[in-house]
């Protein structure tokens, strides 16, 4: 678990947490009354319940959180209110915002865990964890002076997963439409 990566049961509570708002986030919805009007948290259905739980979740006031998603502060004095469009995009960009952070500070977090704890002498003393990316053809001297980082793993092996999806989806529809056409001897998907 994160345990065994280096997280105390602290830093855990908080990646779970951030997480939680994350998607507590993604149901907030926003209402106004022409598509140029100031934009407002739904309050039908589950949205200021969303924004509610998003807030404590992230230990700020509501609303100072909806105030967050649906303006900007311009200069101590002026406020510009966005529209509902520019509120939904808004909220999209700190939920990325939120995500990314807990990500990187996995990944911070696992390489300080697999980093050597003394300076070793020669070479040949110290020890090396390798990791075969087969997923990828990026030239590691092009990705940061000579590795390929393990965002780039994940980035790949996700890639190849897509690419997976997206290719049995087709051959699915090009099976179904040879058997349509009476060619049901030639599987494409093989």
């Amino acid at each position: 678990g994160l345990e065994a990566m280096g997280f105390e049961s602290t830093q855990i509570d908080i990646l779970w947490r951030v997480l939680a708002a994350v998607l507590h986030l993604l149901n907030v919805q926003f209402t106004s009354t022409s598509d140029f009007a100031p934009a407002r948290v739904s309050q039908e259905g589950k949205s200021s319940k969303a924004l509610a739980r998003a807030a404590a979740l992230l230990y700020v006031p509501v609303g100072d959180l909806e105030a967050a998603l649906t303006s900007v502060v311009l200069n101590p004095t002026t406020r510009r209110h966005f529209d509902r469009a520019t509120a939904f995009v808004c909220r999209d960009a700190l939920a990325k915002a939120l995500y990314a952070s807990v990500f990187a500070r996995i990944l911070r977090t696992l390489n300080a865990s697999l980093a050597p704890t003394k300076p070793s002498g020669s070479a040949a003393d110290r020890q090396h964890l390798y990791l075969l990316d087969m997923f990828g053809f990026e030239a590691a001297a092009e990705n940061g002076g000579g590795t390929n980082g393990l965002e780039q793993l994940l980035i790949n092996a996700t890639n190849e997963a897509v690419q997976h999806l997206f290719d049995s989806a087709v051959l699915t529809a090009f099976d179904a439409e040879l058997e349509r056409e009476g060619v049901a001897d030639a599987p494409a998907g093989g």
